[in-house]
């Protein structure tokens, strides 16, 4: 269980996606331990005259502020994934000719070759870009990983690192939807990859944090965790900050009102940021990270829906 111990933090981002959207959060983490207690007030995170943000081609309006149906906090790699994606990376040579090659190219190879061409209750392509784009960047030592169903994302998590140490955590043997079997990832048989699923279920708040930081067998500076669960996403992120987890990936990020399940609709970042009745928790979270931003929907929703 987690105990009430507070790690410190000095920088944790936290990514957040939903349909073709993504969050990402950035905290402190100098041992120290912060304010755990949420202020009454959301002016105590509002600016005197708060920044806003706009895209090309593109309606929304992104504050710097709680309060508003999309907020952003400070700077991301997520605000210049077109860029990232598109930049020429590596010149090669292929039947004669030169060609720079991209991370696109790169991704498009790994999502041509997923496991399940479907996946119809898993991740989709802009929360895998995100996903991928986030383990490239971050180039976490360990990877955890709340909600497999069938094994798509750890497919690409693997994809974006050979090296990273993944726990993949499922309480069901079996994915849901009639997704029959699920990817297991090869390097599972040399300890690589770690499935507490089905049988061998821990969750996510069960495993033994403390122990494992305190025995030096993780860096939670060096981790992402990746949820996917449909839980209570509010808790489960503040619980992964108390540790000094610096880096959360949170794939369902439903606007008010909508979810999968009673938890989604009432504890996501959008949900908390944005609404009145969520005033305290969204004010306390907004103070005590230091940048969070949305994954840009590069492949665009209508055209998402068929991949």
């Amino acid at each position: 269980m987690i105990t009430s111990r507070v790690r410190s933090m000095e920088k944790m981002f936290v990514i957040v996606t939903v349909g073709c959207i993504s969050f990402w959060y950035h905290m402190s983490s100098t041992l120290h331990k912060f304010d755990l207690t949420p202020h009454n007030s959301i002016t105590n995170v509002q600016r005197d005259v708060p920044k806003t943000k706009t895209w090309p081609n593109w309606p929304a309006v992104a504050h710097e502020e709680i309060g508003h149906p999309l907020s952003f906090k400070g700077e991301s790699f997520f605000d210049i994934a077109r860029e990232l994606y598109l930049k020429p990376e590596q010149y090669s040579h292929t039947n004669g000719n030169g060609n720079w090659t991209t991370l696109m190219d790169e991704f498009i190879d790994v999502y041509k070759n997923r496991p399940d061409p479907v996946n119809m209750c898993g991740i989709r392509i802009n929360h895998a870009m995100a996903l991928f784009l986030a383990v490239k960047q971050i180039q976490p030592t360990l990877v955890v990983e709340s909600g497999v169903n069938a094994g798509v994302s750890t497919y690409f998590i693997r994809a974006a690192s050979p090296t990273t140490k993944i726990f993949a955590i499922d309480p069901l043997e079996k994915p849901i939807c009639g997704q029959g079997k699920r990817w297991i990832d090869p390097a599972s048989s040399d300890g690589q990859t770690i499935n507490y699923t089905g049988d061998e279920f821990v969750d996510l708040l069960d495993l033994d944090w403390v122990g494992m930081i305190d025995r030096k067998e993780i860096d939670p500076e060096k981790t992402l965790v990746f949820i996917d669960d449909h839980l209570h996403a509010y808790k489960r992120t503040v619980s992964m900050m108390k540790l000094g987890i610096r880096h959360v990936v949170i794939e369902d990020n439903y606007k008010n009102g909508e979810g999968a399940t009673r938890q989604d609709k009432r504890s996501t970042p959008k949900q908390i940021f944005s609404g009145h009745e969520y005033g305290v928790e969204g004010a306390w979270l907004f103070q005590n990270i230091v940048a969070y931003t949305e994954f840009p929907p590069i492949v665009p929703p209508i055209m998402a829906k068929a991949f």
